[in-house]
């Protein structure tokens, strides 16, 4: 128990993976022994004292430990060794509760209820996000069409959705013909590299997920800043220069080393556990980050990892609470911001000591300081507009209209 503590520590996070992996092979080596080294017939033959009951014991456990720590160097993503058994346990759970479970919008199919209107179009989601709730009755679908998670219909579908992060791989798709399969993934490829193999990707006819040139594009998050114009920024003091929250050891962006760098040039305060040297006593998640940051000049907002696109809400948390986020992440994130000079991007810098120099000289002009504030004077950009109308209208909604104008053979252009 004292190891399984310890190794929640460990902020090297294959070195945590080992770990994880070596005590549990330690266990595999124990039940080895107890239950089938001890059935085998030169083992029972042999003298029984206790040097060689302690050698079997020992070879085994050992055994088991190896295998244990092989398996805890293999990375595949998740968090911990168990998390990829954690998550395709919740994932059968989910499959299993709504096997035969089926939205409101095609309980026709099942009831043959004639008032509710032909259903031509129908969405089978195969499985969920993370166990994530879908709130499928919730949608204002377009007409005839239909979203379910009730695999009885699977066959009938146009189309069937796919969450990749979560699927069990590798997989390769059962569609009857003319069915469609749509991939969907709100996670970089740089952590699942299952999003970067051609030839899985190749199966899939329509896309779902934070890529721009996706057939339904489904952003991270968006907030309406118009209606955060009229809020000044608190006041700011020196002293509370830079906060940050990081905790995800698994990160693939380098951030991890980068900010180790950093704090050798700059005073920064964590609330992470990551590097923590501040406490947080009452964490209510989102609504404590918000709050804490608001009350400095400058927040990490570090993605854990790097790819076009993929920006997610630590870019705009920040910037909601009248912070400057110093961003690392999508090498387009201009391109999503709602205003001109709104955030500092740690990628123009040479490295960790020159953007601590920066925000060191920041820290003391005032003048340069608010130049980072001055966007919320004006209206957000129009693009940015457009990105807040689109997040506003739920993927799904979106994905059966797509669905339809492919159906149609109506061409929709991706670029806008």
């Amino acid at each position: 128990m004292a190891l399984i503590v310890a190794q929640t520590r460990i902020r090297s996070t294959r070195l945590r993976y080992t770990v994880n992996g070596a005590i549990a092979g330690f266990f595999l080596g124990a039940i080895l022994n107890r239950f089938f080294f001890s059935s085998i017939p030169w083992l029972v033959t042999l003298p029984d004292d206790g040097q060689t009951t302690i050698a079997v014991l020992t070879v085994t456990t050992l055994l088991g430990g190896i295998v244990g720590g092989i398996l805890g160097i293999r990375r595949d993503g998740t968090r911990y060794l168990f998390g990829r058994v954690r998550r395709i346990s919740r994932e059968l759970k989910w499959q299993l509760e709504r096997r035969f479970s089926a939205a409101e919008s095609s309980r026709n199919l099942r009831m043959g209820n004639p008032t509710t209107g032909a259903t031509d179009t129908l969405v089978v989601v195969y499985n969920s996000m993370f166990n994530m709730p879908l709130h499928l009755d919730k949608l204002n679908l377009p007409a005839g069409c239909a979203i379910t998670t009730d695999q009885r219909f699977r066959r009938d579908a146009t189309a069937v959705v796919y969450h990749l992060p979560t699927l069990r791989r590798p997989y390769k798709l059962r569609l009857d013909p003319g069915q469609l399969s749509v991939a969907w993934f709100m996670e970089s490829g740089v952590q699942y590299p299952i999003l970067r193999d051609e030839k899985f990707m190749s199966q899939f006819n329509m896309m779902m997920s934070y890529r721009r040139e996706s057939d339904v594009w489904t952003p991270y998050y968006f907030p309406n800043f118009d209606d955060l114009i009229t809020n000044r920024p608190k006041p700011k003091t020196r002293d509370n220069l830079i906060a940050m929250f990081f905790s995800y050891l698994g990160e693939k962006s380098g951030r991890n080393t980068y900010v180790e760098e950093l704090v050798k040039h700059i005073d920064v305060h964590s609330y992470g556990r990551f590097l923590r040297n501040r406490p947080l006593p009452d964490d209510n998640g989102a609504e404590t980050k918000l709050r804490v940051i608001s009350d400095y000049k400058f927040n990490l907002a570090y993605e854990n990892s790097i790819e076009k696109d993929y920006l997610t809400e630590k870019f705009f948390d920040p910037l909601q609470v009248g912070c400057v986020p110093v961003y690392m992440g999508a090498p387009n994130a201009d391109d999503f911001a709602p205003g001109d000079h709104c955030f500092v991007n740690a990628a123009d810098f040479s490295g960790p000591k020159e953007l601590a120099e920066f925000l060191l000289e920041l820290n003391e002009d005032d003048d340069a300081y608010n130049a980072y504030h001055a966007w919320r004077k004006q209206p957000c950009r129009e693009k940015y507009q457009e990105y807040y109308r689109i997040q506003n209208i739920p993927p799904f909604e979106r994905l059966c209209q797509a669905i339809i104008d492919r159906k149609n053979g109506i061409n929709i252009d991706k670029s806008a």
